[in-house]
């Protein structure tokens, strides 16, 4: 009988997406976000909910992925902006997914799925965005746009 009144083990979480996450253990694993006229920023060491809904109205958002601990295997970004702006940096070595709308607007991933593992983590990206922008982009961490911008070119060399 004791040995059914002692607490489960949790599991611990996974560093990086470079292995194999485990499932969170609590069951709070979806989280809401209102953003209106603000910023709304995610970056640093973190570790994001299974379930992101973000909605953001003449507002920024800035969710960086590449230091985050990722302790779930998929990761689901619903995002919605409405005259505002969404950058999502995710780490090399996650398949993304980016499937979402823009109405006088941007919706666009520019990042390589094709060079993942099949275990690798995964982060859905959905959503619409109206008079607004939202970009999903493969970074190295620590990386600028235009070392990012540097590195993308020479990998298209080398397959030409």
């Amino acid at each position: 009988l004791p040995a059914l009144a002692a607490p489960a083990p949790t599991p611990k979480p996974v560093a990086r997406a470079k292995t194999a996450p485990t499932r969170r253990s609590h069951p709070d694993d979806s989280r809401r976000y209102l953003a209106v006229m603000t910023t709304f920023r995610r970056d640093g060491d973190w570790t994001p909910n299974r379930v992101m809904v973000i909605k953001a109205i003449m507002a920024n958002v800035h969710l960086d992925l590449r230091d985050a601990t990722f302790v779930d295997r998929e990761i689901e970004l619903d995002l919605t902006c409405v005259m505002g702006n969404a950058q999502i940096f995710v780490p090399p070595g996650v398949r993304v997914e980016c499937d979402g709308s823009g109405f006088m607007g941007e919706f666009s991933g520019r990042h390589d799925s094709s060079r993942v593992d099949d275990d690798a983590p995964t982060v859905r990206v959905r959503g619409s965005a109206i008079m607004g922008t939202v970009k999903v982009e493969t970074r190295l961490p620590g990386e600028s746009r235009l070392a990012a911008w540097r590195r993308r070119r020479q990998l298209n060399q080398g397959k030409g």
